[in-house]
């Protein structure tokens, strides 16, 4: 499958016979799926198989889904409250016999009375096959829209974290060829100040007393181990983009665990041009950390 966004939108719209649906799918980022869902009172009793779908099409993210659902005036089921028509009656009967009107009342204008004219499928819904026959193929719609948005800003994603991925290849294989340069140089300079130091005071070091110096050194800032899983948290990653399920939860892992063996070969670097490398290393993986937070 390939890489989707957490962000998308998707409208789809329906004028039917019957009544017009329309479906609105929106999503941002989130560490799970929260669902929020509103429809129209008509068709309320099918939001369960709303969520259903949903839950079956869509991993991560806050999704909020809203159908519309209005049926048209010639097809409502629409009747008369005879009670509330009496009671209107009675209303403006009084009204008009206390002003002294003798205007004959006029059942058309009753019938503009609110609540006088009841439309029952609004009023108490549909019952939940119907409704969902009625919304299913615009809901399914809506979410292909949807996810085809999601595909398409992961598919930029992808790229953009396969280039940052490349960079991180040059930082390791950077840190692993300072690695043995820095070791010299500090066997260097480490001789350079015992012989300056112990020189001037007449004290002679022997050569295995440095040697095992030297050897102590490079044991505490040898990063091999670091940089091999390193590698493999590399390797992990891009295997991660080629899979078929939602990743976005693993590759939060696994940039994770990179950034943490950055920071180890960091803080083993002793030496300014091997630092440098390591800065430029974990920049490049926290603009990944920062790029997976936005995936499925």
């Amino acid at each position: 499958m390939p890489l989707r966004s957490m962000t998308g939108f998707g409208r789809h719209v329906d004028e039917g016979e019957a009544a017009t649906v329309a479906v609105e799918v929106r999503s941002v980022n989130n560490r799970s799926l929260k669902l929020i869902t509103r429809t129209s009172d008509a068709i309320a009793s099918a939001a369960h198989k709303v969520e259903e779908r949903v839950r079956s099409r869509i991993g991560r993210g806050t999704v909020t889904v809203t159908v519309s659902y209005r049926e048209r005036e010639s097809t409502a089921a629409a009747d008369i409250d005879e009670a509330a028509l009496e009671k209107a009656w009675e209303r403006v009967s009084s009204v008009a016999k206390r002003l002294g009107s003798d205007e004959p009342i006029r059942l058309e204008a009753l019938l503009a009375v609110p609540g006088v004219i009841v439309d029952r499928g609004q009023l108490l819904g549909l019952e939940p096959d119907e409704a969902w026959s009625r919304i299913e193929a615009t809901v399914d719609g809506a979410l292909d829209r949807f996810i085809t948005m999601r595909a398409r800003e992961g598919a930029a994603l992808e790229a953009d974290l396969r280039k940052h991925l490349d960079l991180v290849d040059q930082g390791v294989a950077a840190a692993h060829e300072r690695a043995p340069e820095a070791s010299k140089e500090y066997g260097e300079r480490f001789r350079q100040r015992v012989a300056t130091v112990l020189g001037s005071a007449g004290v002679k070091v022997e050569e295995p007393e440095l040697l095992r110096e030297l050897a102590f050194y490079a044991e505490r800032s040898d990063t091999s181990e670091e940089i091999q899983r390193l590698t493999s948290h590399v390797e992990q990653f891009r295997a991660a983009l080629d899979s078929e399920e939602p990743v976005g939860r693993k590759l939060e892992f696994v940039a994770q665990e990179m950034l943490r063996e950055a920071n180890t070969i960091g803080s083993k670097c002793n030496d300014a041009p091997g630092a440098n490398v390591v800065v430029d290393l974990k920049l490049e993986i926290d603009r990944i950390r920062e790029q997976v937070l936005n995936v499925e």
